[in-house]
C-alpha cells in the first residue's frame, strides 16, 4: 500500500513538474510575440515622429 502512494505520488510529482516546464515555455512564447509586438509598436511611432 505504501509502495504504491509513493509510486502515485513520484508519477504525480513528474507530472506536475511537467505541467510546469510546459507553462513557463508556453510564457516565454507569449513573451516573445508580446516583445516583438511593442518593438514593431515603437519602430512605427518612432517613425511618425
Amino acid at each position: 500500500m505504501i509502495i504504491l502512494q509513493s509510486i502515485f505520488t513520484a508519477l504525480f510529482f513528474k507530472f506536475k513538474q511537467k505541467e510546469q516546464i510546459k507553462t513557463i515555455f508556453k510564457f516565454k512564447l507569449l513573451g516573445g510575440k508580446m516583445h516583438s509586438i511593442i518593438n514593431v509598436l515603437i519602430g512605427l511611432w518612432l517613425s511618425f515622429i
